[in-house]
């Protein structure tokens, strides 16, 4: 190709070469122009498409840089422009320049200033706690919840909505939660103690199993509920109630106020079991002792927990109507509570509650009434077991003799007088 065939001629690409400290020769400036004008074409053709992809008529410096881009080239630094560029030919040269207008200092001196921008700030509410939205700024007033409900759809697509929300909710859990859930409660009512054992176990460590809790406290109510009968069945919901609270990777607070019915219960109630020979006082021992745990580990939270469960239990003992297998449950409760618990609540009315052991025993009537009778008794000796054998000493210190400390039992304990006195023998001669 010759050099008139060039646009760019080769004193151009010398001057460049000369201008970069390189001496070029003739031949090889006729080269370097060729390819420079090829790749100039190129970066041009590339330009092009990009303006009629951005459905333009004239070129811009944007369109040229994006060229360069694609071809793995720098782009122009400084020439970015989304502006028209004007230019303007100088006369009687073949120079064109950009024809850029004219400012004054002083017009740009007496222009006001902008506003100075807000600086990007971040600020966090909770737009809701436990499922209790806060009465703050960024949420919706009372007022304006109600303005919303009464905007609602008619009452035929709230029942509808109403029908449903068991559905919404289930889907609210993904598969794997729905399939454990599923696994794990038909596990825990499973006769294969193994299997039992696996559940719990999975159930004090899994850290994953928060959104499940709810569904957890459902299934422990109504076991609870239907299975009075089924002493296995409780056993096990009690036992999944232990594993819940030992979990320290979940949140339980919020869901004692429905468990605690469903725990007492299993304290106090009548009859527990198909039989009465079933071991059910074991049981009652377990369900008393997830009633303590719960008041110490969540009593400095909420300070009427325990006074409104020792007057739950206080009743059970002080009703005369209520059987001893209630009177059972609810000493032991109270006796897992503290030593001040016992002190103030039972030593004062185990008086009145020996009496009515006293005449169960002494009746003559079923065996299994006098086996309650007597269990009561004996839960009465292990529960102030240490402030009898304190208040022993204190008597003695006293300058009284330990043959007249029986009368004194006697007169301020009534029938359980004697087996307190049994008690303080047989620890004195263990000692």
């Amino acid at each position: 190709m010759s050099d008139q065939l060039s646009v760019l001629s080769t004193n151009l690409i010398k001057s460049a070469g000369e201008s970069a400290g390189v001496e070029i020769s003739d031949s090889a400036a006729k080269l370097l122009a060729q390819d420079v004008e090829y790749r100039i074409r190129e970066i041009a053709e590339e330009a092009r498409k990009f303006m009629r992809h951005s459905h333009r008529d004239i070129l811009t410096t944007s369109d040229i840089n994006n060229a360069l881009r694609v071809r793995n080239v720098e782009p122009m630094y400084g020439l970015n422009s989304k502006e028209e560029m004007r230019f303007q030919p100088v006369v009687g040269q073949d120079i064109y320049y950009a024809d850029d207008e004219e400012l004054s200092l002083d017009d740009l001196i007496n222009i006001p200033l902008p506003p100075v921008p807000l600086d990007v700030t971040f600020t966090g509410h909770w737009l809701a706690i436990e499922g209790i939205q806060p009465a703050i700024p960024q949420n919706p007033s009372p007022q304006e919840i109600e303005i919303l409900k009464k905007q609602a759809s008619n009452d035929k697509l709230l029942l509808q909505q109403d029908k449903s929300s068991t559905n919404i909710v289930q889907n609210m859990l993904s598969k794997e939660l729905r399939i454990y859930y599923e696994k794990l409660t038909e596990s825990v009512v499973s006769s294969d103690k193994s299997l039992q054992q696996a559940v719990f176990d999975s159930l004090k460590q899994d850290p994953g199993i928060h959104q499940l809790v709810p569904y957890f406290v459902k299934f422990i109510i109504e076991n609870v509920t239907k299975n009075r009968k089924n002493l296995q069945v409780l056993w096990s919901v009690m036992k999944m109630i232990g594993s819940l609270l030992e979990n320290t990777h979940i949140y339980m607070e919020p869901y004692l106020h429905q468990l605690m019915p469903s725990i007492l219960t299993c304290v106090v109630t009548k009859h527990i079991g198909e039989k009465a020979s079933e071991d059910h006082w074991a049981l009652r021992d377990y369900a008393a002792s997830l009633v303590a745990l719960i008041c110490t580990q969540f009593g400095s939270a909420y300070h009427t927990l325990q006074p409104r469960v020792s007057k739950t239990l206080l009743h059970a003992i002080m009703d005369p109507g209520k059987p001893f297998t209630t009177s059972y449950g609810a000493i032991i409760g109270l006796s897992l509570l503290g030593d001040e618990v016992i002190k103030v609540l039972i030593l004062p009315i185990i008086k009145p509650f020996s009496a009515r052991i006293e005449n169960e025993i002494k009746s003559g009537s079923k065996p299994s009434k006098i086996e309650e009778a007597k269990r009561c008794q004996n839960a009465l000796l292990k529960t102030c077991r240490k402030l009898i054998i304190q208040e022993y000493n204190d008597y003695l210190k006293s300058g009284n003799s330990s043959e007249s400390y029986k009368n004194y039992l006697i007169d301020k304990y009534g029938y359980m007088g004697e087996p307190f006195y049994e008690m303080i023998t047989e620890s004195n001669q263990t000692e």
